[in-house]
């Protein structure tokens, strides 16, 4: 029998019950189940593009003192102040975009959030220069 197919190839009998043994069937749909409708190229894009939210939450939270002296030297981080609640809130906001990401839940609102922080970070890593 062919894993890709459920059926097996022409002119094959069909085996009896007392014969038959327990083969796991990998048909279109099976991978579809898995994918979504996410071709493997999109599949690829979502591991890695989730794996920068990740590390960063994860970094963020093991190496503290980049962040906040990123928060620091920034205007709008003065200004928002409370630098540690800042530093928790980009871990968790990173974790959760990452699993999102990751999950392929609501793709096109999570995409543009990732966008709009990305925007973010930019503007307080550019500003941080000045």
């Amino acid at each position: 029998m062919n894993p890709l197919q459920d059926q097996p190839p022409a002119g094959t009998p069909p085996a009896s019950p007392s014969q038959a043994t327990p083969q796991f069937s990998y048909n279109a749909a099976y991978v579809r189940s898995i994918l979504g409708n996410d071709g493997p190229l999109e599949l690829v894009f979502r591991i890695g593009f989730a794996t920068i939210f990740l590390t960063n939450a994860w970094t963020s939270l093991a190496d503290p003192s980049s962040f906040l002296r990123l928060i620091d030297q920034n205007i709008l981080g003065h200004l928002v102040g409370h630098y540690e609640l800042q530093l928790y809130l980009i871990a968790l906001n990173d974790s959760a975009l990452g699993l999102l990401i990751l999950s392929g839940y609501k793709k096109r609102l999570v995409y543009a959030w990732a966008g709009a922080w990305l925007l973010i970070v930019t503007f307080f890593k550019i500003t941080s220069l000045l």
